[in-house]
Parts: C-alpha cells; structure tokens; sequence
C-alpha cells in the first residue's frame, strides 16, 4: 500500500496510539464522568446521562489502544539480546489491551440502557465487572511494559534513560495496581491520578519510540 512498511506503521502507531487513547481516558474522566473518582458507584448514572460522550471517549480509546498493541508488537519482535522475552511482552500487553476493550464495552452498555427502575440492577453489576476487569487489565499491561522498557534499555537503539524511567513508571502502576486491589489503597480519585500520569509518561516515551523507528 503506497511506501507504507510494516517499520514505519509501527513507528506511527507508537507515536499516535498513546496520544488518541490519553485523549479518550481524560476526556472520558474529567468530561463525562464529570471528575469523579471512576471507581465510585456514583459515576454510574454520569455514565448513562453522558451517553454519547461515552461512545465517543471509548471509540478513541479503542483506536488509541489498537494502535499502540501494534507498536508494541513491533518492538517486542525487535528486542535485539532480548528475544527470549518477546513473547511475554506480546502476550502480557495484548490481555491487558483487550481487558480495557472490554470494560469500553461495558461502560457502552451502561450508557445504552434506560434510566428506569431496572437501571440500578443491571449497570450494578456491569460496572462492577469492569472494575474488576480494568484492574486485572491494568495489572498485566504493566507488568508487559515493565518487561519491555527494560529490555529496550539493555539495547543501544533508543534511549536509554527515557527506557529505564518508563520502566519504574510501569512498576509503580503495577504496584498501586496491586495495592488498590487488594484495599490498600481504597482513594479511587488517587489512584485514577497515579494512573493519568503513568499513561502520559508512556505516551512522551512512546512519540520518542516512534521517531526512532521511523528514522531508522
């Protein structure tokens, strides 16, 4: 298709993804859930009553991520000294990516249902279920950057201290992961902040990536 080669879609993924799916996680959280800490049952009917919003937030969020597992895949199959890992790094990412899809599917069918007497009773539990998957997504995700930073910053191709940070941001999103799991951590709003930086951290790592490859 014209010059396109799979190098350079992949540079273009990496540098865009982040960027389109920050859009939508932000838009998404400070827009329609209107600030709220998301985990909070109170975001259920903001979620309904900001319907199309939703859709919106969740299209780009969609696309963003897409975008950024092909990135990814690109540079977990290009880990020079660090094949053996690839797999781990492909396979922990992509989980991740579609447990978020999912949960983009589940905040859909809370925004397609009616404000009724049933409402409580059925976006209850949908939301519930995207909490829990979100966190199992967020958990894994992470887990696969961490093994990809670090790896990328034992080669000589990209940089290495952007590497090594991107490789502590995803152990701390991994760790306050654990910790809101497990009730540790109980501030939803806090950890949703934690969260909004580590994804911003990963998006400036991301369009750096992304210039080296398409320069290569």
């Amino acid at each position: 298709m014209g010059n396109l080669s799979a190098k350079k879609v992949a540079g273009i993924s990496i540098m865009l993804g982040p960027i389109i799916g920050c859009v939508g996680y932000f838009l998404n959280n400070i827009v329609a859930l209107e600030g709220n800490d998301p985990s909070s049952a109170a975001v259920v009917p903001l979620i309904n009553q900001n319907a199309g919003l939703t859709f919106v937030t969740g299209i780009l969020i969609m696309i963003g991520l897409v975008m950024m597992l092909n990135g990814v895949r690109y540079l977990s199959q290009n880990m020079t000294g660090s094949e053996a890992l690839s797999g781990y790094v492909t396979a922990l990412v992509s989980i991740g990516i579609i447990g978020w899809l999912v949960t983009v599917a589940g905040s859909w069918a809370i925004a397609g249902l009616d404000m009724n007497e049933a409402f409580a009773a059925t976006a209850g539990p949908v939301f519930a279920l995207n909490q829990g998957i979100n966190a199992m997504a967020t958990i894994l995700f992470g887990s696969g950057f961490v093994i990809l930073a670090y790896c990328i910053s034992q080669g000589d191709v990209h940089n290495k201290i952007l590497a090594y940070i991107a490789t502590v941001t995803a152990l701390v999103l991994v760790v306050v992961q654990v910790l809101s799991s497990a009730d540790v951590i109980t501030d939803g709003e806090l950890l949703s902040m934690i969260a909004g930086i580590c994804f911003i951290i990963f998006t400036l790592w991301g369009i750096t990536l992304g210039r080296t490859i398409l320069s290569e």
